[in-house]
């Protein structure tokens, strides 16, 4: 039972992550061609690649710096709203992991909250909308429900919320972005950034429960 990560297995974590959504490229590519310009996973591709080469060859002095570090790194390279919501989200855990070198269920908590306010105020997305939210707002509160218990078992939450999340947006109209002009031949395909989101939980609960 892992009750958290220190810095350098939460960098590791990280890496694991992005790793996980280069190598779902043409599946991201793929969804978000039946509802957006089919680039999404090019698009991450491109940032989360900065982010593997920034994380291996920096020091970094607390979880905090890593997270503004990514955020900052996606907010660069990847550009358009994907760049600027996913920058967003890790910009949110720079501030709520600064001067922290533990990542556990009670910081996790912390982050996603803000995570979401920060994007909802940011795109004016909610529940619904056919975004990332749909992923991320169910997260939170799953975290948020099990934030006293042990990080391996509170992620296990977090990630069934955001499956559950993700695959609800099949059911959705878009009301924000490039989907939007698709009206209701959206509904039947996943958000793409939702499913971006939902790899983001579901890595981080593979990789902490991964450890002896």
């Amino acid at each position: 039972m892992v009750n958290s990560l220190s810095l350098e297995q939460t960098i590791e974590m990280l890496i694991f992550i992005s790793q996980r959504i280069i190598s779902n490229k043409d599946y991201l590519n793929e969804i978000d061609r039946t509802i957006g310009d089919g680039d999404h996973g090019d698009a991450m591709e491109r940032g989360f690649s900065f982010v593997i080469e920034n994380l291996k060859r920096k020091q970094y002095k607390d979880l905090g710096e890593v997270f503004l570090e990514i955020g900052n790194d996606l907010l660069r390279s990847i550009g358009g709203c994907s760049g600027i919501i996913f920058g967003t989200f890790f910009r949110s855990g720079g501030r709520i992991f600064s001067k922290i070198h533990k990542f556990d269920s009670l910081k996790l908590s912390e982050f996603l909250n803000v995570a979401v306010q920060d994007i909802k105020q940011r795109g004016k997305a909610k529940i619904g909308d056919k975004t990332m939210v749909d992923a991320l707002s169910p997260a939170a509160q799953a975290i948020t429900k099990n934030k006293d218990l042990p990080l391996s078992e509170s992620v296990k939450y977090v990630a069934i919320a955001a499956k559950s999340g993700m695959e609800k947006t099949k059911d959705y109209i878009a009301n924000i972005g490039r989907a939007k002009s698709y009206g209701e031949k959206a509904i039947g395909f996943i958000d793409p950034g939702a499913f971006t989101t939902y790899l983001i939980f579901d890595s981080m609960n593979c990789f902490i429960n991964s450890i002896n």
